[in-house]
């Protein structure tokens, strides 16, 4: 699988041979200038030497090969020089950023930021500044201020004049009325490449993965495209601002601020969820921006299995690049509980044996919405986005504000299983993220609802709900939802996870003790089994409550004493006082019955119940299965369209066309893909008693991957271009263009 350049180099312990960079330049500023790869080793080596940039950003193609991508992997890096010029942009610095950025949109390839710069650069008219002249209000005294600018009396050089708007006056003055300047990189015009570049960005983070590490400084309009990059890490001491302390107190009329660190640094991005990860220097955020990128799919153009071989396999073929460990079936040995815990330690614990393969959790804005836990991990090898909850009450602190006198630091503590506003927020973003990674996403639902107090609902906790929805609504990849052992998942929280917010890829399942309804069981008692319905029930089964009330019956309808009826009374009301409570508890427990997992079942809410130690492999086995399937989707809607498209960049209507496609196209072939488990045939402890199927990959994976799909697909597309020719019918150079791409295909 590595090639041999790349195997030579590891045996040799040679480690820059497993990456290559190729720079990208531009040698015209025209805004139509095509993008120069240099591609000779020679003139790289050059330009690496003497320091060759003439702008303040550099960008590279850089093929890289690793555990994840043993063909290798390209991506782009775009990277500011803050040796020249501070690394402010002007229109040279935007339009390199923007033609690079484009180049790695244009051909899928992840995208990587490294920002170091002081923003937009900002400048005076030379020319103009070194003949600028005052005329005062009154000569001999100065302090009294000025009329207006002007220059020097003797310039009248065309050249000079032509950079400014000016009046000439009676007293043959020139005042100076507006400045035009001959550069081009002073002002306004970088402004307008600012937008230029932070289109670019939002365009990018929708197509390609696109990460940043905050080396140095990252002011203005380097902050602004440095979160539209969204993945950041951040390397403690930089500071990611949109104006500095010093201009601020200027603004603010005294010192408020002592340094940039206040307003930007990891303690303030890293807990406001802008910062996904903060590094201890330059080359641990390189670390974890190349850990990222190795959870990405491998290339399309690569041959690779959308499957990772497991290890057994691997090391016999990649011995010194081999990163799985842990990527065999296995049940899964930790074990929730009643009482709150930390969902990490279900995920992948130290000593291994959880839901992921071991060391694989990397946890991403943990200093942010803390009761929601987001992550990318690994499942027997195979890379996926991940969503637990936490379930302990957690602290969110609240820092004063220097420039309000009367600012108090606060902590504010948040229960577990709850949606608060931040980390509803959180949720979409992780949800969005990883959707453009092209990773599945296994969420483990365990949420009580939304806190819908007045602060949550001001806080715009309901806009962040929706967008949950919005995220979960576009997602081209697998999705997850299962129900942990005693998790519980309630009315709202249910609403935006529902599989009818996306039923092509949410796939939602749940362990046999969890709980899914509109409410709480004793909420539910509170409004639905009331007093009067507990003493009903207890009238009913308790043999001693039945014949009080029977005696009283009687004694109403018989004028009696009122001294045994009040003893009747009394009897009755303590033995109620004395049952209640417990035929309220059975009340409870009626309650809970109408959430358990055979009704979730029975009504179709979820597909199916899985127990938690079987989760690993169902989850695995599930995930191939839709994620083939997907994948021939995609080849289907790429035949049918004439085109190479295989990205992710179909909607999810297109998609859930072309999954119906395949599921009839296998329905033909006989391609098995589940199966209904039969217990009494096939009792065993690696099921629950209502799982009702087990999946198999294998046999769509090796048809995936056969001749006999191709010929589908090029049946396929022979038979859309014969339509499109059909359809042409006056229009000889097209007729003539179908004719060509059908010889073409042939």
């Amino acid at each position: 699988m590595l090639p041999s350049e790349q195997q030579l180099a590891i045996n040799n312990s040679d480690v820059r041979k497993l990456a290559k960079v190729f720079e990208m330049i531009l040698t015209s500023d025209d805004p139509n200038a095509q993008l120069n790869i240099i591609r000779s080793e020679e003139e790289l080596n050059r330009r690496m030497s003497s320091g060759c940039n003439d702008r303040g950003m550099i960008a590279w193609e850089m093929q890289i090969w690793t555990p994840d991508s043993p063909h290798g992997r390209t991506i782009v890096l775009i990277s500011n020089d803050i040796t020249f010029q501070m690394g402010s942009f002007s229109m040279r610095e935007h339009r390199l950023y923007q033609k690079a950025s484009e180049y790695s949109r244009i051909n899928k390839m992840p995208r990587v930021y490294i920002a170091a710069n002081s923003g937009a650069r900002i400048g005076f008219a030379s020319d103009i500044k070194n003949h600028l002249n005052i005329v005062w209000n009154d000569d001999d005294r100065p302090e009294d201020g000025f009329k207006y600018l002007t220059l020097d009396p003797k310039v009248e050089n065309s050249e000079i004049l032509s950079q400014i708007e000016s009046t000439l006056l009676n007293n043959g003055n020139r005042r100076i009325d507006a400045i035009i300047g001959k550069e081009g990189d002073i002002g306004v015009e970088n402004l307008v490449g600012s937008g230029l570049i932070a289109a670019e960005t939002s365009a990018a983070y929708r197509k390609v993965p696109t990460y940043c590490l905050v080396s140095g400084r990252a002011v203005g309009i380097g902050a602004y495209v440095a979160r539209l990059s969204h993945r950041i890490c951040q390397v403690e001491n930089s500071h990611i601002i949109l104006t500095g302390a010093a201009a601020l107190n200027s603004v603010l009329g005294r010192e408020v601020y002592t340094s940039n660190n206040q307003l930007g640094g990891p303690q303030i991005m890293y807990h406001n969820g802008v910062t996904h990860s903060v590094a201890h220097d330059d080359m641990d955020g390189i670390k974890k921006i190349l850990h990222w990128i190795t959870y990405l799919p491998p290339p399309p153009s690569t041959t690779t299995m959308l499957l990772l071989p497991s290890p057994t396999t691997q090391q016999q073929k990649l011995p010194s690049l081999s990163m799985l460990k842990d990527d065999k079936a296995r049940m899964v040995h930790t074990q929730p509980t009643k009482s709150a815990y930390d969902p990490r330690l279900m995920l992948d614990p130290p000593d291994g044996g959880g839901l992921f393969d071991k060391g694989t959790f990397d946890e991403i804005m943990s200093g942010w919405a803390k009761t929601i836990i987001a992550g990318r991990a690994r499942l027997r090898g195979l890379a996926v986005g991940v969503l637990a909850v936490e379930t302990r009450t957690v602290e969110c602190e609240i820092p004063a504000d220097p420039a309000t006198q009367d600012s108090q630091a606060k902590c504010v503590l948040q229960a577990g299983q709850v949606w608060h506003t931040d980390s509803a927020f959180k949720t979409a973003e992780a949800i969005n993220d990883f959707n453009h990674e092209g990773l599945p996403l296994i969420i483990l639902a365990n949420i009580r609802g939304f806190s819908g107090g007045q602060k949550d609902m001001f806080e715009m906790v309901l806009k962040f709900g929706a967008w949950i929805v919005d995220a979960l609504q576009t997602y081209t990849q697998p999705v997850i939802i299962y129900l942990p052992p005693f998790g519980e998942l309630r009315g709202g929280a249910w609403a935006v996870l529902d599989t009818q917010i996306n039923p092509t890829c949410i796939t939602m399942l749940a362990d046999s003790n969890s709980r899914g309804g509109v409410l709480e069981a004793n909420g539910i008692v509170e409004i639905k089994f009331r007093e009067k319905d507990l003493c009903v029930l207890l009238g009913k089964c308790d043999e001693k409550t039945k014949k009080l009330e029977e005696e009283l019956v009687k004694n109403n309808k018989n004028v009696i004493n009122e001294v045994n009826k009040k003893e009747l009374l009394q009897e009755y009301e303590k033995r109620k006082e004395k049952l209640l409570p417990v035929c309220r508890a059975a009340a409870v427990k009626f309650a809970d019955l109408h959430d358990t997992t055979a009704r979730m079942l029975a009504k179709g809410a979820i597909h199916d119940e899985v127990a938690w130690q079987n989760t690993r492999n169902y989850f695995y086995n599930l995930l191939c299965v839709q994620s083939i399937k997907m994948e021939m989707a995609k080849n289907y809607l790429s035949a049918c369209s004439n085109t190479t498209n295989l990205s992710s960049s179909f909607t999810i209507d297109e998609l859930e066309k072309g999954c119906k496609w395949v599921d009839e196209h296998l329905a033909e072939t006989s391609i098995l893909i589940r199966r209904e488990i039969n217990l009494k045939e096939k009792p065993s402890m690696d099921y629950s008693k209502r799982t009702r199927f087990e999946y198999f990959f294998e046999q769509i994976m090796e048809y995936s991957n056969g001749k006999e799909f191709l010929q589908v697909l090029e049946q396929i597309k022979a038979d859309t271009l014969l339509k499109q020719l059909k359809l042409v019918t006056g229009n000889l150079e097209q007729r003539e263009r179908f004719v060509a791409a059908l010889l073409e295909r042939d």
